[in-house]
């Protein structure tokens, strides 16, 4: 999803610098920045004039929480983590590392985040097509997964494995309130899985628990579309 923001400098007040943007919430995002002093002020108007409220942030510390419209102050914890992707879309790194992380928003430049973990789609392509021009290979391969899941599921787990699934969760659940990103959720899920699976082998010297690893996995790669989806 593309955001196009509009910039305006050498505006006169505290202010110099403007950023905003018209979001396909019928919503209008304003962001000042006074880059001497290290001050932001974000500010929501719904342009349907049921809402407006802002925020002023100074090097990474909100000090301000203010209805608009009647300038008393309120806690804008949920409204502005509900737009934290909008507001981390800004194409400025110094103004979002200004922001400091409040609600959620990235310290960097949303576009160059979703680079570094959008998945290589031509070769994904490739390779799936490589696997479907051979389908008696990949029949055989099916059934021998299957096989195989079927016996492992059998398994009881051990103590080690419900620990390493509850590390998952805890730690997806801890990593989705900090920045309400299913895409980090996600990474974080699998990391778990990953780092489990190399637990077994390297250290409790057994085979992987795979239904554990299942259990990890699955939920994070639909934690994964999710995030691809909705950015």
């Amino acid at each position: 999803m593309r955001y196009s923001w509009k910039y305006i400098k050498g505006r006169g007040g505290d202010y110099p610098e403007l950023y905003f943007l018209d979001s396909q919430k019928k919503e209008q995002i304003q962001i000042e920045v006074n880059r001497i002093k290290g001050l932001v002020k974000i500010f929501i108007d719904t342009l349907e004039g049921e809402d407006s409220f802002y925020c002023v942030i100074s090097n990474g510390v909100i000090i301000r929480e203010r209805d608009f419209k009647t300038g008393k102050n309120r806690n804008l914890e949920k409204e502005f983590a509900q737009r934290h992707i909008e507001i981390s879309s800004l194409p400025d790194n110094e103004v979002l590392r200004v922001i400091g992380g409040n609600y959620g928003i990235l310290t960097q430049f949303l576009g160059k985040a979703e680079r570094k973990i959008q998945p290589d789609l031509d070769e994904l392509n490739n390779f799936f097509q490589k696997i479907l021009s051979h389908p008696k290979k990949l029949l055989t391969t099916i059934l021998n997964i299957f096989n195989f899941l079927y016996k492992s599921c059998l398994e009881r787990p051990k103590l080690s494995d419900v620990l390493d699934a509850a590390l998952a969760v805890s730690l997806g659940f801890a990593i989705y309130n900090i920045n309400f990103n299913f895409l980090h959720t996600s990474l974080a899920a699998f990391s778990c899985s990953l780092f489990s699976g190399y637990a077994d082998w390297l250290f409790r010297k057994k085979e992987p628990y795979l239904l554990k690893i299942i259990l990890i996995t699955v939920p994070s790669f639909v934690l994964f579309y999710l995030g691809i989806s909705y950015h």
